[in-house]
């Protein structure tokens, strides 16, 4: 699931120290939401903040997600559009 820029800056440190190149910090959030720019730059960011960022940004496998094919099946087993 993507976070929005307010959600990576609860997870930050509040520092807007511009150790990452941007000005403040709710634009580094911002560009990272956006995939603009990457979590390496903020040198100050804890491991369980990493973590947590990293695993928002994963893409599930693709075994772990409901629906595709497989939820267009009606209650006999076609894959067609209910009657």
């Amino acid at each position: 699931m993507a976070l929005t820029g307010l959600e990576i800056f609860k997870l930050l440190p509040k520092t807007n120290c511009g150790a990452c190149g941007v000005a403040y910090l709710p634009g580094l959030c911002h560009g990272l939401a956006a995939g603009k720019t990457d979590l390496s730059k903020c040198p100050y960011i804890s491991d369980e903040a990493r973590a947590k960022l990293v695993e928002a940004s994963t893409p599930p496998s693709p075994g772990n997600h409901r629906g595709g094919a497989s939820a267009l099946k009606n209650r006999r087993g076609n894959r067609d559009v209910p009657p």
